[in-house]
């Protein structure tokens, strides 16, 4: 659930790749003014960060122009690489929501992301602590972006016992 600033703000250099896990180093973000380390750990399913960023990785290589050997995402302007922003990150998630997906790119954005991230967290019972940290968030905010469906209210109305 990482904020779309410190997406685009990631390099090479940031990212560190084990069998078992993945660590990203956020150098700065909202409520870190110093670096912060986040471990995502392997899966057996679609969603496995460690494949996603070595395939990255391997992509990456096949199309890096010469002068971005330390960004891990970039834009081309003229024959140039440079940092890919915020704005062009979320250009680009909205053109594949359409594409892959099918869906309005109108209603999605990179910060979905982190909100979808937390409503399904939540949902799968994980605590608020565990969210907050997870999310880097330094108040309670986070308990805005959860959203409660019906689904989970009939959930909770079952679960009272007389």
């Amino acid at each position: 659930m990482l904020r779309e600033n410190a997406i685009v703000a990631l390099k090479i250099g940031d990212i560190k790749v084990y069998a078992d896990r993945v660590v990203i180093t956020i150098q700065y973000s909202k409520t870190n003014p110093v670096p912060v380390e986040i471990t995502l750990f392997k899966r057996d399913d679609l969603l496995c960060p460690v494949r996603a960023v070595t395939q990255w990785m391997m992509l990456r290589q096949q199309f890096l122009p010469k002068n971005a050997n330390k960004l891990l995402f970039w834009t081309i302007k003229g024959k140039l690489a440079s940092p890919l922003s915020a704005s062009a990150l979320d250009n680009k998630f909205k053109q594949l929501v359409k594409l892959v997906l099918g869906l309005d790119p109108a209603d999605y954005s990179i910060h979905t992301l982190r909100r979808s991230g937390c409503t399904a967290l939540h949902q799968a019972g994980v605590s608020d602590a565990t969210l907050k940290a997870m999310g880097r968030w330094a108040s309670l905010a986070f308990l805005r972006y959860i959203v409660i469906t019906l689904d989970s209210i009939e959930f909770a109305q079952a679960a009272i016992k007389v």
